[in-house]
């Protein structure tokens, strides 16, 4: 069985979850109210509660999944949201650039890192900038360390 993801999204009046293929492929999604009271002390509580009883209720258990974050462009580092004002091409899987609809170049949907790859080679002579938006930590876990080695000749920035 494939490993999945499960998303988080924190927001002031509720928190929304998704349990996702590696892909990027919702298969389940809920949310709940956000608990502000007591300086928001039941908000880490209560996620962890809401995400236990939807792994009990789809019969999963969380050695089927690969991690678990939270999601936001809010959180993008400046560096990061600098290299989106001047990229000509964002690619990446489509519930990541669904994040982005204030973007006025071309998105191309790809979320393996050898689809990736292909779709970087195939545009580099016309695009003097690429921006590749992917989920996890690109220092720990994600599919952005697997794209460099595919691109020898291509100057690739990690942030």
């Amino acid at each position: 069985m494939d490993k999945k993801l499960i998303g988080v999204d924190l927001g002031g009046t509720t928190i929304k979850f998704a349990i996702l293929t590696a892909d990027g492929e919702i298969q389940q999604k809920w949310s709940i109210e956000t608990n502000i009271l007591d300086e928001g002390s039941h908000i880490v509580p209560d996620i962890i509660e809401s995400i236990n009883h939807h792994l009990n209720l789809y019969e999963m258990t969380p050695d089927q999944f690969i991690g678990i974050g939270m999601g936001n462009p809010a959180l993008m580092t400046i560096q990061a949201q600098e290299k989106m004002k001047t990229g000509q091409l964002l690619i990446g899987a489509k519930r990541m650039l669904d994040c982005f609809p204030e973007w006025e170049g071309e998105k191309i949907t790809a979320a393996l890192p050898e689809k990736i790859a292909a779709v970087l080679k195939e545009k580099e002579p016309d695009t003097e900038q690429a921006v590749i938006v992917v989920s996890g930590d690109t220092g720990f876990y994600s599919a952005a360390k697997k794209i460099p080695p595919l691109l020898p000749r291509i100057e690739v920035e990690l942030i």
